[in-house]
């Protein structure tokens, strides 16, 4: 996956799209409105999250146009780029793993700790310039809500995040599977049932399972 590309589609596809400046306006580039095709959080079902998402992007773009980030940008160095670490993150339901670096102080940073100082930087971009939209101030507050969540402990965001919404339902699912294991002992076993279900994954596609027999070929080809 790339940060910024055109015309790639598939499991490929970039965190955003600028196809449009180069087929569809050509010269949007110099239009005083452009469309940024954000890709990253497409799947949101939450309208929470998708109103948390249009709302706080809105708010980074204006800090960004007023210069309030540029200081930011430049301090902070993203481990292996910015899709490294959206993949990183992905990973670890934690949130707490380190992927960034302040370059004056050192500090390594988690996602949710850069992702605060960017809150901080444009919560005081609007406040030096005086005229914060009540949509705008709600959406910053909301931002710092989930940010202080995610901190202390991510599960309680099962109302609002489609990914925590999501891990709550697995969970669920999961303990009824497995009664009697522990939450940990019982995340394991269906890790280790990953690399069959990648190989079962390969071959069925080029099968037409239309009766048990089939399928228990496909499984001992797997085997």
């Amino acid at each position: 996956r790339r940060a910024v590309a055109a015309f790639v589609a598939g499991p490929n596809r970039p965190m955003v799209d600028v196809k449009e400046h180069f087929y569809r306006r050509p010269l949007s580039w110099r239009a005083p409105r452009k469309r940024l095709h954000h890709l990253v959080g497409d799947a949101n079902r939450s309208e929470y999250a998708e109103a948390l998402k249009l709302a706080t992007t809105e708010a980074v773009l204006d800090a960004l146009e007023g210069g309030a980030l540029d200081d930011l940008s430049a301090r902070l160095v993203l481990d292996g780029g910015p899709v490294a670490v959206l993949k990183a993150t992905s990973a670890d339901p934690t949130l707490r793993r380190q992927v960034a670096r302040d370059r004056r102080s050192g500090e390594r940073l988690t996602a949710v700790q850069v992702q605060r100082r960017y809150l901080e930087a444009t919560w005081e971009f609007f406040r030096a310039r005086g005229d914060v939209r009540p949509e705008t101030k709600d959406a910053l507050v909301r931002w710092s809500f989930v940010l202080d969540r995610l901190e202390d402990d991510p599960r309680t965001l099962d109302q609002e995040l489609d990914w925590v919404i999501k891990l709550r339902l697995l969970a669920t699912t999961l303990a009824a599977a497995l009664p009697g294991r522990d939450e940990s002992a019982a995340w394991a076993t269906l890790a280790a049932w990953g690399p069959v279900n990648a190989l079962l994954e390969q071959h069925a596609p080029a099968e037409s399972l239309d009766d048990l027999g089939r399928a228990d070929r496909v499984a001992a080809r797997v085997r």
